[in-house]
């Protein structure tokens, strides 16, 4: 199987952490405490804590941290999670970081394992290039969930055709059915929830202890059939996985969107995968 591992920031916790605390975070300003802030994404701080128009020309670095310090030397590509006086953020490196909010000084940090170094891909539909890290990219829009289903699989077709491992929006770890379809995806897996507020029962379905996603060889796309059989018909996508001489499928059938008038399916009208 292939592994890769999960972008939430609950899994960047080590024990590193409780001996080399970060500073206690400041009375006031608010923090951010998850991706965009908050589970509806607002990317918004309530609690600015005097900032405003009036203070922007006044405003200065209150420290720059480069990744050449560690060794790593690579970039960043996202916005950080501010928590309990810790800046977290992972690098294109594949290296997850905790700063101290107030220094900017690490914390602790923890190199993840890329999945290049623990796979043999054998399906030739999907030969991904030979770079350290393999290449994602997100095929869905914000805030996944069943009308963004369907489109994300046909997305991740074009993108496992070039060779890219497609991926979703963030979504709350409680959510099965989002789970589920990210995972099979064989891209990464992210979560929304407020740090320390993640429905870990939930994410160890998919997700092992120390972080690493448990995902298919190839990403979860539709059958051929399904780009004529047109939106009435249920979705069916399929992935896999080899073991050796051996292959286990993985099948996924939708229900199709109801309107008044139209059929409803059911998994017994599916048909087979094979």
């Amino acid at each position: 199987m292939l592994v890769g591992v999960a972008l939430a920031a609950s899994c960047f916790v080590s024990a590193a952490s409780a001996a080399a605390p970060c500073s206690a975070p400041p009375a006031g300003g608010g923090e951010w405490p998850s991706y965009g802030h908050d589970v509806a994404n607002t990317r918004t701080q309530p609690e600015p804590n005097g900032f405003g128009p009036s203070a922007v020309a006044q405003l200065k670095p209150a420290w720059v941290f480069s990744t050449s310090s560690t060794g790593d030397g690579t970039g960043f590509n996202t916005t950080p999670v501010t928590y309990g006086g810790c800046v977290f953020i992972g690098s294109f490196g594949g290296v997850a970081y905790a700063l101290d909010a107030k220094s900017g000084h690490v914390v602790w940090r923890r190199t993840l394992e890329s999945s290049q170094t623990r796979v043999r891909r054998r399906d030739r539909r999907f030969r991904a290039p030979a770079t350290a890290i393999s290449p994602t990219i997100r095929v869905s829009g914000d805030h996944f969930g069943r009308e963004k289903w369907d489109t994300f699989l046909y997305t991740s077709r074009l993108a496992s055709a070039l060779g890219i491992w497609p991926w979703c929006d963030v979504f709350m770890s409680r959510q099965t059915d989002n789970l589920l379809l990210a995972t099979l995806s064989a891209g990464m897996v992210g979560i929304g929830d407020r740090i320390a507020a993640e429905d870990k029962k939930n994410l160890l379905h998919a997700v092992r202890t120390d972080g690493v996603i448990v995902k298919p060889d190839t990403p979860l796309v539709p059958l051929d059939a399904m780009y004529t059989a047109g939106s009435r018909r249920p979705m069916i996508a399929a992935a896999h996985t080899d073991h050796g001489a051996l292959r286990t499928g993985y099948c996924l059938q939708l229900r199709p969107r109801i309107r008044s008038g139209e059929r409803r399916f059911h998994s017994r009208s599916g048909g087979s995968a094979a």
